[in-house]
């Protein structure tokens, strides 16, 4: 069983975490993505769903070298462009996710904090039923 339902198809990259939103969980997202990007061999954007999430236990802390590390793999690639869209429905994980955009934000990677869901997919330029949960 996957630790974070998701969803790929080709162009976006959605992840639905849902309960408790650990480091492990945001390492399996962020794993899962990498996996994906080596094997289409093209950047694409991603979706993450926040809204079901009861409580978030990573820290900043703890996200630091993650998020370095992403970045880094990011900006390694030329010319590469990604929006990453975060959909946080409650104050306290639009709070944390905003943390999350200051830490990722970076050339190459645009992150935005979406608290309606249309917004994001407008942002993203599809529909809101492809980034609806499963």
């Amino acid at each position: 069983m996957e630790l974070v339902p998701q969803s790929f198809n080709n162009t976006l990259y959605c992840a639905w975490p849902r309960g408790e939103l650990t480091l492990e969980k945001i390492i399996f997202i962020i794993t899962s993505i990498s996996t994906l990007e080596k094997s289409s061999g093209r950047p694409f954007d991603r979706f993450i769903d926040l809204s079901r999430v009861t409580a978030i236990t990573a820290t900043e802390e703890s996200m630091a070298p993650v998020t370095e590390r992403r970045k880094d793999e990011i900006v390694r690639l030329p010319e590469v462009h990604v929006r990453i869209a975060l959909f946080a429905s409650n104050p306290v994980n639009y709070s944390l996710a905003r943390i999350y955009e200051r830490m990722m934000s970076s050339p190459g990677v645009l992150v935005m904090v979406f608290s309606r869901r249309e917004d994001a997919a407008h942002w993203l330029e599809v529909s809101p039923e492809q980034i609806s949960p499963p």
